[in-house]
């Protein structure tokens, strides 16, 4: 399963990806690295999508939604999770486990329900309707958020103090380089004791910049070690790839 990191405030959202597909046990090599798992959607607004979990699941749901041209509203994605589940089930009623426990989590920017502009990230999985009655988890601004790898499971004394981080930040006291910074830290911890997450990432970001009043949506991948010595001298964000931008 996929490491995801996610990040939102109220001017940036932010989220982070390894390049790790898992594949069966059995094969000689039972993963395949550098593959791409975030992508960006083309409708004018939205973000990235990624995904953990059953990849070939994730991979149908990610390809029906970057390729859609316009989404008018994000409750569009979620369906697309939802059909998708329901067809896979279907068609092999042993996928459902698998299916239960994958995520999606895309970005967007746009309007609320109260109808104010916002930077948003969901998390979509069947397995939070048994919680909040709902599939959709929507990260709270302000709020950092890790979906990590299932072999960290049974390593609850990491996993405790990687949450305790989580929860110690507020995002919206963060300027985003300092942001993606601590991001970059958290994977390369996760990814230094996980055997399902490799060190390289892809990262997604959209993000308001006050001097020309315009929404910059960007990416950037590499490995995680150089990623933060770059963070570390505060010019991370000098080596995004700019793919859109909206003027306000």
């Amino acid at each position: 399963m996929t490491t995801i990191i996610m990040a939102r405030s109220n001017n940036f959202s932010a989220i982070m990806s390894d390049t790790r597909e898992n594949l069966y046990e059995y094969e000689d090599v039972p993963y395949k690295d550098g593959v791409q798992k975030l992508f960006s959607f083309s409708s004018k607004g939205m973000g990235y999508i990624t995904g953990a979990g059953s990849a070939e699941f994730l991979n149908e749901v990610k390809q029906k939604a970057i390729t859609k041209r316009h989404i008018s509203n994000i409750n569009e994605i979620n369906n697309i999770f939802d059909t998708t589940a329901q067809e896979c089930k279907r068609l092999d009623p042993n996928w459902a486990e698998d299916i239960v426990q994958s995520y999606i989590a895309y970005s967007w920017y746009g309007e609320d329900y109260s109808g104010d502009n916002m930077f948003g990230i969901n998390l979509v999985s069947e397995s939070y309707i048994p919680y909040l009655g709902s599939n959709v988890r929507s990260i709270n601004e302000g709020e950092l958020k890790i979906i990590y790898p299932a072999d960290l499971a049974d390593k609850k004394n990491f996993t405790d103090v990687m949450q305790a981080k989580e929860q110690s930040f507020n995002v919206n006291e963060m300027p985003i380089s300092k942001t993606i910074f601590e991001m970059l830290r958290m994977f390369r911890e996760i990814s230094s004791i996980s055997t399902l997450s490799n060190s390289e990432c892809q990262i997604g970001i959209q993000y308001l910049s006050n001097l020309s009043k315009t929404i910059h949506k960007a990416e950037l991948s590499g490995d995680v070690k150089k990623l933060i010595n770059i963070a570390q001298k505060n010019k991370i964000l000098t080596k995004f790839k700019t793919v859109d931008e909206i003027t306000l």
